[in-house]
C-alpha cells in the first residue's frame, strides 16, 4: 500500500496564495481561457443544490437532502486538504436503498473549459454506478448529456459518452484494439481512447438503449512508485514508467492519487483530457493552455450534429448510484453475481453496507473557465504561511486523518451556504470527533493532496 499523499498548492497560484484572500485579474493565457466560476474547497457549496427526488435511473439509492447529508457526513469539507467529499453511507443496512448523494449545479454552461481535479473516485464495487456528468435543461435526451466520468460494477476503464436525440452520428473513426472496439477500423490520432459506439441517440437502432456514443480510455497499465519512507520525499521523487497509460477508473485510480478531468465544449468539437497526478502540479489554473494536457483521451466531432445546439445550457451533476437501469441490469452478465455469490443487485447493495467505504468522490480544485470576459476570481488563501512551500514537518487546518476512514474531521458549507431551517449544528453533546458545521475561525487551509495511508501508519507530507 502506498503513502497517504498530502499536495502542496498549484504552484501556479502559489505567488496569489502568500497573499492571503485577494481577487485575481486572470490573463488570457496560451488558449485564451479565464476563469468564470471557482467551484473549489468551500466555494463548491455556493454553486451547487442537492438533488433528493427518486432516482431518474431507477436506482437502489435515497438522495438526502443537504441537511441530512452533512449530519451524516456524506458532504463536507476536508480542512487539512481543502478538499470536498461526497460519499454514500457504509455502515448501515437499508432494503429501501443506500444513502447517497446527488449534487447538481445551479448555474448553466455552454462554450468553455470544465476541470475537475479529482483525488478519490467512488471504487469499481459491484452495484456501484458513480458519475461526474453534465445535463442539458431541455428533456432528456433533447437537451444533450455528457458523461466525463462514470462506470458501473468492476469496470476498470473510464468511457467518455454523449446522449442525445435522432440525428448526431460523430464522424470519428475508432481503433482495432480488440479490448475495446468490435469494429477493427482504424485509429483517430486525434485522441487516444477508442471509438466503441459512433450514435449518439440512445434510441439508435443498431446500438443498445441509452448507450449513445461512446469513447472508452485506454487500459491503465501502471501504478505510481513511491520514495522510501525515509527519503525525501517531495513529488519530482514520484515516478512512473514512461509512456504508460494511467488508470483512468476505480481502485487503481485512487492508488494512483487520481487527476483531473478537463472536458472543452466548441460548436464543433466537444473534447476530454485526463491529466494524473502528478502531472496536475503543472496545470495553470488560472488560465490553463490546453496544447500542455497531452493528447485527449476523447474527441467528438461531426459534420452531422450540431453541438452547439445540442450540447447546451448544460449543469453540472455528481451523483453516487446504485444498481438501476445499468449496473443493476448487468448484474448477472456482467459477471457480478458470480463474482459476489449474491442473486440479486439490490440485495448485495442494502445488506453489505462494508463494501462501499471506498465509495466517495474527494474533489480539490474545480473551476469553469470562458474565453474574452473580465474572468476576476478570489482566490483561496493559505493557513498560517507567507510560503508557498511546505517543509516536511508543516501542518495546515485540521488534524490530519486516515483517507481510509472517509468524513474524518469535515465541515459542513459556510454560512451563507446552511439553509435557513437546518437544523444542523455542532453541539456540546456530539461525540469527539464529530464535525461542526459553525463557520469555522481559521483561514482557509493550503490545498494538499491525500490518499491511502502506507501500512506502516507513517505518512509523507510535503
Amino acid at each position: 500500500m502506498h503513502p497517504h499523499i498530502l499536495r502542496r498548492p498549484h504552484t501556479a497560484l502559489a505567488a496569489f496564495l502568500s497573499l492571503g484572500s485577494v481577487t485575481v485579474a486572470q490573463e488570457n493565457g496560451g488558449s485564451g481561457y479565464s476563469i468564470q466560476r471557482n467551484m473549489s474547497y468551500d466555494k463548491f457549496w455556493e454553486h451547487f443544490n442537492f438533488y433528493s427526488g427518486p432516482d431518474p435511473t431507477e436506482g437502489h439509492v435515497q438522495y438526502l437532502p443537504k441537511e441530512k447529508a452533512f449530519d451524516l457526513q456524506l458532504a463536507a469539507n476536508y480542512d487539512d486538504t481543502g478538499s470536498v467529499y461526497l460519499g454514500a453511507d457504509s455502515m448501515n443496512s437499508d432494503p429501501k436503498g443506500r444513502e447517497s448523494v446527488r449534487v447538481e449545479g445551479n448555474f448553466n454552461l455552454n462554450q468553455g473549459l470544465l476541470i475537475a481535479d479529482i483525488a478519490h473516485m467512488p471504487t469499481n464495487e459491484c452495484g456501484s454506478w458513480p458519475a461526474f456528468w453534465l445535463l442539458g435543461q431541455e428533456e432528456w435526451p433533447k437537451g444533450g448529456e455528457i458523461d466525463i466520468l462514470e462506470g458501473v460494477n468492476d469496470l476498470d476503464r473510464n468511457a467518455v459518452t454523449l446522449h442525445t436525440s435522432e440525428k448526431c452520428i460523430v464522424d470519428n473513426s475508432t481503433s482495432g484494439d480488440p479490448n475495446a472496439s468490435p469494429n477493427g477500423n482504424t485509429q483517430d490520432l486525434s485522441f487516444s481512447g477508442h471509438l466503441a459506439t459512433k450514435d449518439c441517440d440512445v434510441n439508435a437502432a443498431d446500438q443498445g438503449k441509452n448507450v449513445g456514443c461512446s469513447i472508452k480510455a485506454l487500459p491503465g497499465n501502471y501504478n505510481l512508485t513511491f520514495p522510501d519512507l525515509n527519503s525525501n520525499f517531495t513529488v519530482e521523487n514520484i515516478t512512473r514508467p514512461p509512456g504508460g497509460n494511467p488508470p483512468t477508473y476505480g481502485a487503481n485510480y485512487n492508488y494512483n492519487v487520481g487527476g483531473a478531468w478537463a472536458t472543452e465544449i466548441l460548436s464543433k468539437s466537444i473534447t476530454t483530457w485526463f491529466i494524473p497526478f502528478p502531472d496536475t502540479e503543472k496545470i495553470n489554473w488560472e488560465s490553463p493552455d490546453i496544447s500542455t494536457f497531452g493528447k485527449p483521451i476523447a474527441k467528438f466531432t461531426s459534420t452531422e450534429c450540431d453541438f452547439e445546439q445540442r450540447f447546451k445550457d448544460m449543469r453540472i451533476i455528481f451523483n453516487i448510484a446504485f444498481c438501476g437501469q445499468w449496473a443493476g441490469k448487468e448484474w448477472e452478465s456482467g459477471g457480478c453475481a458470480a463474482k459476489t455469490g449474491v442473486g440479486s443487485c439490490n440485495d448485495y447493495v442494502s445488506k453489505y453496507p462494508e463494501k462501499f467505504r471506498e465509495s466517495y468522490f474527494e474533489i480539490y480544485d474545480m473551476y469553469w473557465y470562458e474565453k474574452g470576459g473580465n474572468g476576476n476570481s478570489t482566490m483561496p488563501a493559505p493557513s498560517g504561511s507567507q510560503s508557498s512551500a511546505l517543509s516536511s514537518t508543516q501542518t495546515t487546518g485540521a488534524p490530519q486523518m486516515e483517507a481510509t476512514q472517509p468524513g474524518a474531521v469535515p465541515t459542513g458549507p459556510p454560512a451563507s451556504e446552511s439553509s435557513s431551517s437546518s437544523s444542523v449544528s455542532s453541539s456540546s453533546s456530539a461525540a469527539p470527533g464529530s464535525p461542526s458545521f459553525e463557520p469555522q475561525p481559521q483561514p482557509q487551509p493550503q490545498r494538499r493532496r491525500r490518499s491511502l495511508v502506507h501500512s506502516s501508519g507513517r505518512t509523507y507530507k510535503w
